[in-house]
């Protein structure tokens, strides 16, 4: 069989003995599924919660919190305690709706004393004591296991793996103090991870909390006098912008191309500049004075009115559902965050129609105010959350390299 390519020694130094080739299912004890829950299961609040698949990332974590609590009524959770788990039991969905299914195969665990009733498509397994559960939730992240859970797939509008499958799984197993130590080293990892995670939601909500106080005049700046700044107006874009729309650039993208593109799927939900597309186009170029605004989105419509700022002249080039916003006279950062402040891009929201694809029309960019203090206040705000932000990317930087760096480790520490 093949070996790992990084292996971990016993305490003195000697070798480990080789791996094993197993099946998962050599090591479970018992499984449990998912209960056929239907909609006159359900209440909207209660003791009895349900682990639904949406609640199993395809990072490969348990997110309870971070999605909206699903509640079964006391009958139907005391008539199906065939799919109640505890913290005995590690969590999988071998069902996903959507036809790649992101988040099939991965095995999670939780910590609680409380007992949970598990969604149809989501298993429960309790393994036995030769197997570290942090090892196998571990081997579940690797690409190896994923490329296996993609090939045993069946279905198309909801696709699955079949229990029998899923429990033949191949599985290379080494003694339990070596698959103590790899568990130790890489949840080590996942603990730096989550610190990363958290830190940069901390930061994220401090800016949004800031940013409403900033916005709606709560807090505010002082001069270099310590002086209260004038009152803010209230201005239209089209008083504060020049607005143009360009035509589509996708028949001049290239892979090798100088230019880059910006266009509806430059913007992300974030208001953050994606660099997607490239071009050798050299017309329609945008300067570091100008704001993109998407114009137009499909689905939920989480990037109307979003606008990014553009970092560098000669270097983008305007393409199509966006309005370019050229800044007659301000602050331009400062613009960027008021455009995208909640009240700015509420309003936009509320006023975007269609069905298939949504938009903004001209009228309602033009006559949209905007919150406009004197420049030198516009520049202590733009710089202040300039700061915040260039905080959060440090800290999202940081946290993507760590991921890669633990995606290196597992190639290398499983067969």
């Amino acid at each position: 069989m093949n070996f790992p390519a990084l292996r971990f020694k016993h305490d003195d130094g000697r070798d480990f003995p080789d791996w094993e080739e197993r099946k998962i299912g050599d090591f479970v004890l018992s499984h449990k599924g998912g209960a056929p829950l239907k909609p006159a299961d359900f209440v909207k609040n209660g003791n009895f919660e349900v682990i639904p698949k949406k609640a199993i990332s395809r990072g490969g974590y348990l997110e309870l919190d971070e999605v909206e609590p699903t509640y079964c009524s006391k009958e139907f959770f005391e008539a199906n305690q065939g799919s109640v788990v505890d913290s005995s039991f590690l969590i999988t969905t071998l069902r996903d709706l959507v036809p790649s299914g992101p988040s099939i195969g991965y095995i999670v665990k939780y910590i609680s004393n409380k007992k949970y009733i598990l969604a149809q498509g989501v298993y429960g397994i309790k393994v036995d004591e030769n197997l570290i559960e942090d090892f196998l939730i571990q081997y579940s992240n690797t690409s190896k296991y994923r490329e296996l859970m993609q090939t045993m797939m069946v279905g198309s509008t909801q696709v699955h793996i079949r229990n029998s499958d899923f429990f033949n799984t191949p599985f290379a197993v080494p003694i339990l103090k070596e698959q103590t130590k790899i568990a130790n080293f890489l949840t080590t990892i996942d603990e730096k991870i989550t610190q990363l995670t958290q830190k940069n939601d901390l930061l994220t909500q401090y800016k949004k909390g800031v940013m409403q106080k900033i916005f709606s005049q709560e807090l505010r700046f002082k001069d270099h006098d310590g002086k209260d700044f004038p009152e803010w107006e209230e201005l239209s874009i089209s008083e504060m912008f020049y607005r143009n729309t360009h035509s589509s650039k996708t028949e001049y993208i290239v892979s090798d191309g100088k230019f880059i593109i910006v266009d509806m799927g430059s913007i992300s939900r974030e208001a953050k500049l994606l660099s997607t597309k490239n071009t050798n186009f050299t017309n329609d170029f945008l300067t570091t004075n100008d704001l993109v605004m998407a114009k137009d989105d499909i689905g939920g419509g989480n990037i109307i009115g979003r606008v990014v700022q553009i970092p560098e002249n000669n270097k983008y080039i305007c393409g199509d559902h966006v309005y370019k916003l050229t800044l007659k006279q301000g602050y331009v950062s400062y613009f960027y965050y008021a455009v995208n402040s909640t009240k700015v891009n509420k309003s936009f929201r509320q006023k975007a129609n269609g069905t298939a694809q949504i938009g903004i029309s001209n009228k309602t960019v033009d006559e949209q105010l905007l919150p406009v203090p004197r420049f030198n206040e516009q520049t202590k705000i733009a710089n202040f959350l300039t700061a915040i932000d260039d905080k959060i990317t440090a800290t999202q930087t940081q946290l993507q390299a760590l991921k890669q760096y633990k995606q290196g480790l597992l190639q290398q520490m499983f067969v």
